[in-house]
């Protein structure tokens, strides 16, 4: 009995707000530490989620969040290819 209706919903950690699970991107740790893009949410580790607008990714970005999250993480390439995917689906 599966309830096609139901909606999972994570919290965003720029924010602290509550969203549809669909409406955030997932970002989690690899093995040696480093933040990355989990597009298709299938890579194993607990994640963390950010609201997928252009003014969280400018908080994000201005308020450091990230940071508490991992130390050696190339923050500049991991906004950019969530603003390149954010971008992407605001074409399509």
């Amino acid at each position: 009995m599966s309830n096609k209706n139901f909606v999972v919903f994570r919290l965003d950690v720029v924010s602290r707000k509550i969203f549809p699970k669909k409406e955030l991107f997932r970002l989690v740790k690899d093995e040696e530490g480093k933040l990355q893009l989990d597009k298709d949410s299938s890579l194993s580790g607990r994640g963390l989620y950010l609201h997928k607008d252009e003014e969280t990714l400018k908080s994000a970005r201005k308020k450091g969040v990230l940071k508490r999250y991992s130390k050696n993480t190339d923050f500049d390439a991991l906004f950019k290819e969530m603003e390149d995917d954010l971008r992407r689906k605001e074409k399509a």
